[in-house]
């Protein structure tokens, strides 16, 4: 189920007894929460419902359960929210969800269940669920869309990738940094506006990360072009930033320098890691592989990170899941020694902007031409 069509089931469908909200993207999961909420005022025709937040780290399985059993005291419903449910041990994990399963919550009750959790550790029907990675692309600018259009207002063709290009970068929560611009853009137009893309460079904010990480990810899958299009860009602006990119660029290439060693040592490992990944990667997977390369892919990475040296384990673990199949591959790209030379490369590069020597422009241009043409770095 898309995001989209999932958010449209909780807020114009039958009102569920349990909602559970998997995944890491906390800011999406805010938005589903509220439109929760709001379906629940209207079963109670306009009046807010008895809001009542429960964290896993404070209490235990018993409260909740207590909880969930009691019918309001004044009439309609409660909503009880269950916040970092992974934070029970194992065992409490299993007895709520057997709870649920067996006796769930009473008639006047709707429980919202929030875990980074994939899944329950019961199998428990009649309950809406969805997990909230960060958006495909394909289904970010379809977000990007409705949000504008439910803001009142039109927009050139070119506007929501202009958006998610300047925006949604490899963090997820920079999700939360495009929600405010877009927000921002609305109330500077006014219902009935029109958005061009020379509006969204003069009312938002300078991009955030989000565009350092198109750059690293261009020069870590070797797109020379677009990596140099996208360092001109940056330094017409601000030259001096070439130091600042420099010294991301490095950090990223020695993660994938301490990944492709660590793979080397344990070459079959490796290889079917590699494997994985490639098939993880391939558009328009069923929901059921997908959630089975997970597993597969999760349990390879563990085993991996048990066989090498504990100075290359984080290598291994430190990623996280939504960006560890993107960082093998883009290892998987080069050789040990080419990423050894480039890490070197770079900070050679660095060395030499810092103590004001050669043109920016210039440095990142060798240094990028090097990088990402294989056979360069070696000559």
């Amino acid at each position: 189920m898309s995001l989209s069509t999932f958010i449209d089931a909780i807020s114009e469908g039958t009102l569920s007894r349990v909602y559970v909200f998997f995944g890491d993207e906390d800011f999406l999961k805010d938005e589903a929460e509220e439109v929760l909420a709001k379906r629940i005022k209207r079963e109670l025709n306009g009046v807010e419902p008895d809001r009542i937040v429960f964290h896993a780290n404070e209490v235990g399985p018993a409260e909740v359960e207590e909880s969930c059993s009691y019918t309001s005291l004044f009439g309609g419903l409660r909503f009880l929210i269950l916040s970092e449910y992974e934070q029970w041990n194992v065992k409490d994990q299993k007895r709520f969800a057997t709870f649920l399963k067996e006796t769930g919550p009473s008639p006047g009750a709707v429980l919202l269940i929030r875990t980074t959790l994939r899944k329950l550790p019961v199998t428990v029907k009649d309950i809406k669920s969805n997990v909230f990675w960060k958006p495909f692309e394909r289904d970010l600018l379809r977000w990007i869309e409705k949000r504008l259009k439910t803001g009142g207002i039109s927009f050139e063709r070119e506007v929501p990738r202009l958006l998610m290009d300047l925006y949604a970068g490899e963090d997820v929560k920079d999700l939360r940094y495009l929600a405010g611009e877009i927000d921002k853009l609305v109330l500077y137009m006014g219902k009935g506006g029109a958005i061009t893309t020379a509006t969204v460079r003069q009312v938002c904010s300078a991009p955030p990360q989000a565009e350092w990480f198109r750059f690293i990810e261009a020069v870590s899958r070797r797109r020379a072009k677009e990596a140099m299009a996208l360092s001109h860009i940056f330094l017409q602006a601000d030259p001096r930033g070439a130091i600042g990119f420099l010294m991301i660029l490095g950090n990223r290439l020695s993660d994938l320098f301490a990944l492709r060693t660590a793979g080397s040592l344990e070459e079959q490992h490796w290889r079917s890691l590699i494997n994985l990944c490639k098939r993880r990667k391939q558009p328009r997977l069923r929901k059921n592989d997908r959630f089975q390369l997970d597993k597969e892919i999760a349990e390879m990475r563990k085993e991996l990170a048990s066989l090498v040296p504990g100075a290359l384990k984080g290598a291994i673990t430190s990623s996280s899941p939504f960006s560890f199949v993107s960082r093998c591959l883009e290892a998987e790209a080069f050789t040990c020694e080419e990423l050894a030379k480039a890490v070197s490369a770079t900070a050679s590069a660095e060395c030499r902007l810092k103590s004001g020597e050669g043109d920016p422009m210039t440095e990142l241009d060798v240094l990028l031409t090097k990088i990402c043409i294989p056979g360069l770095l070696s000559r």
